[in-house]
């Protein structure tokens, strides 16, 4: 049985949660400005969604290796 993270990673895992429901929201964003072919205010919008992305599975795979799944 795995023990519980540590409390950094506990804490790095609820600032992955809300960048995840930020994300989530900015990609709504992009999206119905691509349905509205505001094509430059999508790429706007777009900006700084891969680096939160990355931020969420960065944390998730630190959380897998805690648990000892693979990498």
């Amino acid at each position: 049985m795995a023990t519980e993270p540590p409390s950094g990673l506990l804490l790095m895992l609820k600032d992955a949660g809300h960048e995840a429901a930020s994300a989530r929201a900015q990609m709504q964003e992009v999206t119905e400005l691509l349905s509205r072919e505001e094509y430059v205010r999508a790429h706007g919008a777009f900006l700084g969604l891969e680096d939160r992305v990355q931020y969420v599975g960065t944390v998730l795979r630190r959380f897998a290796r805690h648990l000892g799944f693979p990498p």
